[in-house]
């Protein structure tokens, strides 16, 4: 049995503290346009939330990108 690596992708929640003026600029400021707030490092896993990261239309893409261009075994029928 071959191993393959598959992407997947999951949400989780997390909390963090800023300092503001009203409650609207806080969040605006949480929204990190900038992408300069590290990651809360006290997160919950949001149930639901895995699913791959690509889908099966998109097969070929994890296949080379995942799993250097790894072929499949052939099925009994292909035998």
């Amino acid at each position: 049995m071959k191993k393959w690596k598959i992407p997947v992708t999951w949400e989780v929640c997390g909390v963090i503290e800023c300092e503001a003026p009203t409650l609207e600029e806080a969040m605006e400021y949480a929204e990190d346009k900038n992408g300069v707030i590290p990651l809360p490092t006290d997160s919950d896993y949001i149930d639901g939330s895995w699913r791959l990261s690509f889908d099966k239309a998109e097969a070929e893409t994890v296949r080379e990108c995942w799993n250097d261009g790894q072929t499949d075994e052939k099925t009994e029928e292909e035998e």
